[in-house]
């Protein structure tokens, strides 16, 4: 947790990225390849990567390209993201490309499109494709080129808990209780909690830079991830599965709602 924090302290990028160690192995405007290695940090309860760090790494595969013709400081924001699983453990180190389809034509704005595949130990885990549209920043966020660093990286600085600021004290508390918790430590992280509704499951997912963006909103691939274990949840609350539906199979999508009174950027997720 400490390593994310301190490599999160080099703009550009975004704590669940760096928390995860994602590697950008190589970068074109045709094409770009991405990873992420296996980890007790981001194990789920069966032993795989979860569903919100593949959902991540997906989402940064598919932008990464479109991104190239743009610039490396350019805000892109998640329009529209769908994975289609074939249920294989999502074990070894994940292997996601994505490859630009091109810009929508007429549009009011640069709106461009993206497929990805995601690969492991046991062969292709999904694929999708996704929309994404060029945003200026918010007035009080400046943007930094993307760091584009690889696992082979060289190593932060490292951190002791009493040099962190507010913010990272906060991630570095919710890390501790996601620890004391019942259940898969990143689940709990993320904020996977799903409970029974009348019309089927729902969860409310807290704001963070836990689980933020470049411009501080929810990444697009978490929000995808919760989305599915939502859905998910519905028919495990049904009959309880032997297995936990979080393969994200055989398929997912995001449509986060407004929470009802929940607070600023606070995300409710229903399924049924």
């Amino acid at each position: 947790m400490l390593r994310g924090i301190a490599l999160n302290r080099q703009p550009g990028f975004h704590f669940p990225g760096n928390f995860l160690d994602i590697s950008f192995d190589q970068v074109g405007r045709d094409a770009s390849h991405l990873s992420v290695g296996p980890g007790p940090w981001c194990a789920d309860a069966n032993g795989e990567i979860d569903l919100g760090s593949l959902a991540i790494l997906a989402d940064l595969a598919l932008a990464a390209c479109m991104r190239a013709h743009l610039g490396r400081a350019t805000r892109l924001a998640t329009v529209s993201m769908n994975l289609q699983f074939t249920c294989a453990p999502r074990t070894g180190r994940l292997a996601a490309t994505g490859r630009f389809q091109g810009f929508v034509r007429h549009g009011a704005g640069r709106l461009g499109m993206s497929r990805v595949s995601v690969e492991g130990k046991a062969g292709l885990l999904c694929f999708g494709s996704g929309t994404f549209i060029a945003l200026d920043p918010p007035r009080d966020v400046t943007l930094h080129p993307v760091p584009l660093r690889t696992h082979e990286s060289p190593e932060p600085r490292r951190l002791m808990e009493k040099d962190l600021g507010k913010k990272e004290t906060e991630i570095l508390r919710r890390a501790d209780a996601a620890l004391a918790a019942d259940g898969a430590f990143i689940e709990r992280f993320w904020g996977y909690r799903p409970h029974r509704s009348k019309s089927g499951a729902e969860c409310t997912l807290q704001s963070g830079l836990h689980i933020g963006n470049r411009v501080g909103h929810a990444q697009g691939g978490i929000l995808l991830a919760v989305a599915a274990a939502t859905a998910g949840a519905t028919r495990e609350l049904e009959d309880r599965p032997s297995r936990p539906p979080h393969r994200g199979g055989p398929h997912a999508h995001r449509r986060p709602q407004p929470a009802p009174g929940a607070r600023s950027r606070d995300y409710a997720l229903r399924g049924r």
